[in-house]
């Protein structure tokens, strides 16, 4: 038994076989152990007097250890079953520990995660409010730019928009009824030759301007009116040609090259002398 007692399994195994055939087997017969199929099982077989295979049994090899320890030697039995206890016992504390740490580990894990989540909820937070500010700002800016544009979506219009949209209808009805091409004359601050025209009225060249200005916000007048296509510098040569022959004081003279000053005017020599338009 002293292979049992140091823990020599198979040896202990093989021993109490041999015991058994030779001193406990009744009627000639006789077991053979081999190791099982499954970790910590042996396979008792049971054989007749002839050698006859009487049939088999699996257990496990620590109740055929129990069986053969209280066979041969009950004192061995008793301490193998106090150390059997006590490794259960050592593995059950084991792993009662290990447990235990591994909850202190998730918990301490836990913890961190929460430190973590603090802190990813205040930088959350930080940004969002930049956000909500760099938001906020651009409201403002959008909002003044609508207001400058007088879009009708945009919020009621302010005390100043709303005096500078009267005077353009003030301006609009000051010079309805009146022939444009009066207006032109009388709005242009220089004659077609380039000097002072002795017709130009400031107010009534106001009045134009501000008549010619799309109101702030809805402007149905503004927007629907029907503008003539721009002249191409061919119309516009005509014009100036048909003006510039019915102008007596430019008897003398004949008109030259189209620049961005005018068309020139040139004297019975060629020599430029203005700008006629």
């Amino acid at each position: 038994m002293r292979r049992f007692s140091f823990g020599d399994t198979n040896g202990a195994l093989k021993s109490f076989e041999g015991l058994y055939n030779s001193q406990l087997a009744r009627d000639g017969q006789s077991v053979r152990l081999t190791p099982g199929k499954e970790a910590g099982a042996m396979v008792v077989t049971m054989f007749g007097p002839k050698g006859e295979e009487l049939g088999a049994q699996t257990l496990k090899t620590d109740d055929l250890l129990s069986q053969a320890a209280i066979y041969m030697a009950p004192h061995e039995a008793v301490k193998h079953f106090a150390e059997r206890n006590a490794k259960r016992e050592d593995s059950a504390a084991l792993l009662e520990r290990q447990t235990t740490l591994e909850t202190q580990r998730q918990d301490g894990r836990a913890a961190a995660d929460d430190r973590r989540d603090a802190r990813t909820d205040r930088q959350i937070a930080a940004a969002d409010a930049r956000a909500q500010r760099t938001i906020d700002a651009a409201d403002q800016r959008l909002t003044r730019t609508l207001d400058a544009k007088g879009n009708p979506n945009a919020k009621p219009l302010t005390v100043t928009q709303q005096r500078t949209n009267l005077e353009i209808d003030a301006a609009r009805e000051y010079i309805s009824g009146m022939d444009p091409d009066e207006i032109r004359r009388r709005t242009a601050k220089t004659t077609n030759t380039g000097r002072e025209n002795p017709d130009y009225d400031p107010a009534l060249a106001r009045q134009a301007g501000l008549a010619a200005r799309r109101k702030i916000g809805e402007d149905d007048q503004f927007d629907g009116a029907q503008r003539p296509p721009p002249k191409s510098p061919a119309e516009l040569r005509k014009e100036v040609t048909a003006r510039f022959n019915t102008d007596r004081t430019m008897n003398k003279y004949r008109l030259g090259k189209d620049t961005d000053k005018g068309t020139e005017v040139l004297d019975a020599r060629g020599k430029l002398v203005g700008y006629y338009r």
